[in-house]
């Protein structure tokens, strides 16, 4: 195999990195924004449409989503870093 293949493998792995990363972030925020509907209507409507806000939701909420807040920054991160290599 020439150099060319590496390279295609590589943009082969980015691609699956950043659509890979976009569905765990896509599903994790999804269920952010059902446990921000939960506790209030008003955090559920913030979340959704206000930029941001999801994320002071998530730190603010710490202790009850923590773990569907940490798959939702480690897809960014995938994303992120996809981009980036």
């Amino acid at each position: 195999m020439g150099p060319a293949a590496g390279g295609l493998i590589s943009a082969a792995m980015q691609g699956l990195l950043f659509w890979g990363g976009l569905a765990v972030a896509l599903f994790s925020a999804i269920r952010l924004i059902v446990i921000a509907f939960n506790e209030s209507v008003w955090w559920g409507v913030a979340c959704l449409f206000v930029p941001g806000v999801l994320l002071l939701y998530g730190f603010l909420n710490w202790h009850t989503v923590k773990q569907p807040f940490l798959w939702f920054l480690g897809g960014l991160g995938a994303m992120l870093f996809s981009t980036r290599v």
